[in-house]
């Protein structure tokens, strides 16, 4: 794969993270957040497994940075 691939993958997975989040903060508001929520949970999950899986395939995979562009933040 190449840097453009990941960075198609990170894109997709940020795009709908940020979208549920959004949905969750709106829906919280009305006491209707849960469901939104747990979305954006389980593409964050999904996100953090294509990084173990794609730092299989490539040692130079930097898994922090993928997560990044995802918008999930990382520690250092």
């Amino acid at each position: 794969m190449t840097r453009k691939d990941y960075e198609m993958i990170a894109s997709v997975l940020s795009k709908h993270i940020d979208y549920y989040e959004s949905e969750a903060a709106s829906a919280n508001t009305a006491g209707h957040g849960l469901s939104c929520a747990s979305s954006a949970n389980a593409l964050k999950d999904l996100a953090t497994t294509f990084s173990y899986e794609l730092q299989k395939t490539n040692p130079r995979f930097d898994k922090e940075r993928f997560l990044s562009a995802c918008g999930i933040p990382t520690t250092i």
